[in-house]
């Protein structure tokens, strides 16, 4: 069984930019061991990612990203199980991306009717085409 999720939340004042430098090198070997893949985008001050793998070790990354003093508010958008056959990631074969994004991205996970479940995956989608990414 695999799963997959998506959250938001915003950097804490302790946190800096030269922090994204060690998430991502941290992550791309912890997700390569754990065959979980990962898209973390940043707009300078919200974090939004997408996560997808084996059910337990993606459980386990949930966990310590609850505990990541690095960022706070995190807010589940989306988080599902997911059959065999319908493991998708459509993003490419790499285990990690990262990159950043114009901050108006991020606002229909925060308005009135914030976007959620598939509704949220898909936008997150649309965003990532178009940001920054680095592999």
């Amino acid at each position: 069984m695999h799963r997959q999720f998506l959250y938001l939340s915003q950097m804490t004042p302790q946190a800096n930019y030269r922090h994204l430098g060690d998430i991502t090198q941290q992550a791309t070997s912890l997700n390569r061991r754990d065959r979980i893949h990962a898209a973390l985008l940043f707009d300078g001050y919200r974090f939004c990612q997408r996560v997808q793998g084996p059910a337990e070790a993606v459980g386990a990354l949930l966990m310590r990203l609850h505990k990541d003093a690095r960022h706070s508010g995190m807010r589940m958008l989306a988080d599902e199980l997911l059959q065999p056959g319908a493991v998708n990631w459509p993003v490419s074969t790499c285990p990690w991306l990262s990159g950043y994004c114009d901050a108006l991205e991020f606002d229909a996970f925060d308005t009135g009717s914030a976007l959620q479940g598939q509704a949220a995956l898909e936008h997150f989608e649309r965003i990532l085409r178009h940001a920054d990414l680095r592999p």
